[in-house]
């Protein structure tokens, strides 16, 4: 059912621009391959979503930490279709619409929490690498 996961990384959450550039580089070569890259906010700077973008299509918004000039310009979130999945993706679950109904899949990160749930046929999916 949710095939465009198999290559789909999801909802990096880097708090701090060092450890931001330590765990891309890391993760750098697992990302190979990845047809979208989905970063559910607190980017770690330009320059790490630059590196994402090198290695293929990313989609971020603005998390928390995401307070400089360039994360201020940061979508708070963003709606977009992969393989017919409607996947809504905002940095906080508190900002979550209540009325959300037409999405497939929610994706979000902030609490350094993992969840996995589905509610009224929708999946609340808050994964950390």
């Amino acid at each position: 059912m949710w095939a465009l996961m198999v290559f789909l990384m999801i909802s990096f959450v880097f708090n701090r621009k060092l450890v931001a550039f330590i765990i891309i580089e890391i993760i750098i070569e697992k990302l190979q391959g990845c047809h979208y890259i989905i970063h559910a906010g607190d980017v770690g700077g330009k320059e790490i979503i630059d590196k994402l973008e090198g290695i293929t299509k990313t989609f971020v918004v603005r998390g928390n930490n995401d307070k400089d000039q360039w994360g201020l310009t940061l979508p708070e979130y963003k709606e977009i279709e992969m393989d017919e999945v409607l996947i809504y993706f905002v940095h906080n679950k508190a900002d979550i619409p209540k009325d959300l109904k037409e999405v497939d899949l929610v994706i979000y990160g902030h609490s350094h929490k993992f969840s996995n749930e589905k509610i009224d046929n929708i999946v609340y999916l808050n994964y950390m690498i």
